[in-house]
């Protein structure tokens, strides 16, 4: 086995859908919407992926701004979940938009934005990481 890069563990119990998830330094509550059957009193797990996306390419973006000492005042990313037809089937897409204020030359805020889309979520995302599970105990 790997040594791991990052964890998680979620827990759900007898309140349907709502999950408690302990990274190493945060709890975490997930929940359904009410349409699916949640009491919608936390973010979805989607929710969650589109706010790890918009966070880690902002947070990409500007350390790599700041690295160039670039005078980048502020970075954000709208994401928006949505499904499109991707070569004739439904499929889910992130679109997101990258706004950098700043005194930036067009260069610059070309490259900042180039970088943004080299964050580790994006990647991630983007080259299909495997997933491995397997049972554990009984």
């Amino acid at each position: 086995m790997s040594e791991p890069l990052h964890t998680a563990t979620a827990v759900t119990g007898v309140t349907p859908f709502k999950t408690d998830i302990t990274l190493p330094t945060a709890l975490v509550m997930s929940d359904a919407p009410g349409e699916h059957g949640g009491q919608g009193i936390g973010p979805s797990p989607v929710d969650l992926l589109t706010g790890a996306l918009s966070a880690c390419k902002t947070m990409t973006a500007m350390m790599y701004a700041r690295r160039k000492e670039w005078p980048v005042e502020s970075i954000r990313i709208d994401v928006r979940h949505v499904q499109k037809q991707i070569d004739g089937k439904p499929g889910d897409v992130f679109e997101c938009d990258v706004v950098i204020e700043g005194d930036l030359t067009d260069e610059q805020r070309r490259r900042v934005y180039e970088i943004s889309n080299k964050c580790p979520v994006h990647k991630m995302l983007a080259g299909e990481t495997p997933v491995e599970s397997g049972l554990v105990g009984g």
